[in-house]
């Protein structure tokens, strides 16, 4: 009986997950294009800007840390070799230093939004 049941269910569950297919080509022209607006592309200008005035108010450590695990894509263990200090030290720098920016970047937002 539980057999019967559960094929019963497992059947409505596998007509219900049936779905039509339409060709995408017949919708292209709904499609986004994959280019940025102009409203995004100055916004993205705007935070670009924002970001490297943060960057420039942090010290050459921090600036160095940052670029080379978000520019370079070099690992914390990489980054202690190169700056010749303990891979814990590279986390914890990396943490401050993206508080920092975190910080500076929301009293630049915070700003903007009031004037």
């Amino acid at each position: 009986m539980l057999a019967i049941a559960r094929n019963l269910c497992l059947d409505l569950l596998r007509r219900r997950t049936k779905l039509r297919t339409e060709d995408v080509e017949d919708h292209a022209h709904a499609l986004p294009s994959g280019e940025p607006s102009l409203e995004e592309q100055a916004i993205g200008s705007q935070v670009r800007a924002s970001l490297e005035e943060a960057m420039g108010t942090l010290s050459a450590d921090d600036r160095e840390v940052l670029a080379l695990y978000y520019v370079q894509k070099r690992t914390t263990k990489e980054i202690a070799q190169v700056m010749g200090v303990a891979a814990g030290t590279i986390m914890a720098r990396l943490f401050r230093a993206r508080e920092k920016l975190r910080q500076k970047m929301s009293i630049h937002i915070g700003d903007e939004v009031i004037s």
